[in-house]
């Protein structure tokens, strides 16, 4: 099963390694008495983001978007029982707004908590595996790993993303990865086709 083989490391803002094994308990390290500890809350966490202001939130295979308050430590359910059986796949941070990649949806978490679903193209299904974030205003996200797509708030609206100029990038990758370098450089890597 290949939600049990899902097994991630995620390193916070202090140092702080926590594990994403599978079906598991969230996890994390404690480097005094070189120890793995779980929080047996939350299960099947498959990614995790630390915001600028400290608060962890942690996604999961069909158990929902969770959020550790910086201030408090309270643990909440950001998602409500009927949203919660999805995949979350990745976040990024944007305008001190979080966004999340999930099965056919892409969730904006503001800092009270509001979540909303964003626009997405009528008639399509789509998977979001990955989503990154620059200063811009565009959020870039690959879908069902095969189409990178470019999201713009200010139309609202979703859009392949086919090349620029004569320089024609593939529809048909199997994306694993995307990220943005120091100069805003989207960088694409793919299963089998190399890196773009």
């Amino acid at each position: 099963d290949a939600l049990i083989n899902d097994q991630k490391i995620y390193i916070d803002r202090k140092g702080k390694i926590w594990t994403l094994v599978g079906e598991n308990p969230l996890g994390y390290y404690n480097h005094e008495t070189d120890s793995l500890h779980n929080l047996n809350n939350i299960f099947g966490p498959r990614c995790m983001l630390q915001s600028k202001v400290g608060d962890y939130y942690i996604g999961t295979a069909n158990n929902g978007i969770f959020k550790i308050d910086a201030e408090t430590k309270d643990t909440i359910q950001l998602l409500k029982d009927v949203e919660k059986f999805k995949l979350i796949n990745r976040f990024t941070e944007y305008n001190d707004e979080i966004y999340a990649s999930a099965t056919n949806n892409i969730y904006k978490i503001s800092k009270e908590n509001k979540v909303e679903e964003m626009n997405k193209p009528e008639g399509v299904d789509w998977l979001f595996n990955e989503i990154s974030s620059i200063r811009s205003k565009v959020r870039w996200l690959s879908t069902h790993k095969k189409v990178l797509v470019y999201h713009n708030p200010l139309i609202k609206s979703c859009k392949n993303f086919t090349g620029i100029g004569n320089n024609v990038f593939p529809q048909q990758l199997y994306i694993t990865d995307l990220s943005f370098d120091v100069d805003e450089n989207l960088w694409v890597s793919t299963y089998g086709s190399g890196i773009y």
